[in-house]
Protein backbone atom coordinates (compact mmCIF):
# COMPACT_ATOMS: atom_id res chain seq x y z
CA UNK A 1 0.00 0.00 0.00
CA UNK A 2 1.30 3.15 -0.63
CA UNK A 3 1.47 6.86 1.01
CA UNK A 4 -1.54 8.12 -0.97
CA UNK A 5 -3.44 4.78 -0.09
CA UNK A 6 -2.85 4.73 3.44
CA UNK A 7 -3.46 8.66 3.82
CA UNK A 8 -7.19 8.12 2.05
CA UNK A 9 -7.83 5.06 4.16
CA UNK A 10 -7.10 6.88 7.51
CA UNK A 11 -9.19 9.58 6.01
CA UNK A 12 -12.41 7.30 5.80
CA UNK A 13 -11.74 5.59 8.74
CA UNK A 14 -11.65 9.33 10.92
CA UNK A 15 -14.78 9.91 8.73
CA UNK A 16 -16.29 7.08 9.66
CA UNK A 17 -16.06 7.75 13.45
CA UNK A 18 -17.01 11.53 13.21
CA UNK A 19 -20.27 10.68 12.17
CA UNK A 20 -20.64 7.84 14.50
CA UNK A 21 -19.27 9.34 17.42
CA UNK A 22 -16.52 6.30 17.90
CA UNK A 23 -13.51 6.65 18.28
CA UNK A 24 -11.02 5.46 15.02
CA UNK A 25 -9.48 3.14 16.88
CA UNK A 26 -12.65 1.41 16.89
CA UNK A 27 -13.52 1.80 13.14
CA UNK A 28 -10.12 0.82 12.54
CA UNK A 29 -10.95 -3.18 14.06
CA UNK A 30 -14.53 -3.06 12.31
CA UNK A 31 -13.09 -2.35 9.16
CA UNK A 32 -10.33 -4.66 9.24
CA UNK A 33 -12.19 -7.73 10.75
CA UNK A 34 -14.77 -7.36 8.14
CA UNK A 35 -11.72 -7.19 5.56
CA UNK A 36 -12.83 -4.06 4.12
CA UNK A 37 -9.61 -2.67 3.97
CA UNK A 38 -8.15 -5.32 2.10
CA UNK A 39 -10.81 -6.50 0.03
CA UNK A 40 -12.14 -2.66 -0.70
CA UNK A 41 -10.60 -0.29 0.29
CA UNK A 42 -7.17 -0.59 -0.81
CA UNK A 43 -7.79 -2.70 -4.35
CA UNK A 44 -10.99 -0.05 -4.99
CA UNK A 45 -8.47 2.93 -4.06
CA UNK A 46 -8.41 4.01 -7.67
CA UNK A 47 -12.03 4.86 -8.07
CA UNK A 48 -13.00 5.32 -4.66
CA UNK A 49 -10.50 8.61 -4.29
CA UNK A 50 -12.91 10.15 -6.49
CA UNK A 51 -16.12 10.16 -4.74
CA UNK A 52 -16.99 11.95 -2.24
CA UNK A 53 -15.76 11.19 1.53
CA UNK A 54 -19.68 10.39 2.71
CA UNK A 55 -20.52 8.47 -0.49
CA UNK A 56 -17.63 6.21 0.57
CA UNK A 57 -18.11 6.09 4.26
CA UNK A 58 -21.24 4.89 3.23
CA UNK A 59 -19.95 2.05 1.38
CA UNK A 60 -17.57 0.62 3.56
CA UNK A 61 -20.87 0.90 6.59
CA UNK A 62 -22.32 -0.98 3.98
CA UNK A 63 -19.85 -3.48 3.71
CA UNK A 64 -19.39 -4.17 7.14
CA UNK A 65 -23.28 -4.56 7.42
CA UNK A 66 -22.91 -7.26 4.57
CA UNK A 67 -20.75 -8.88 6.80
CA UNK A 68 -22.57 -9.28 9.56
CA UNK A 69 -21.20 -6.78 11.77
CA UNK A 70 -22.88 -3.14 12.98
CA UNK A 71 -21.44 0.50 14.03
Amino acid sequence: MDKDTASFIIYIIHKIARRNSLAPSQVYRLLNKTECISKYLVPCYDVLHTMSADAVADNALLWVKNHGEQI
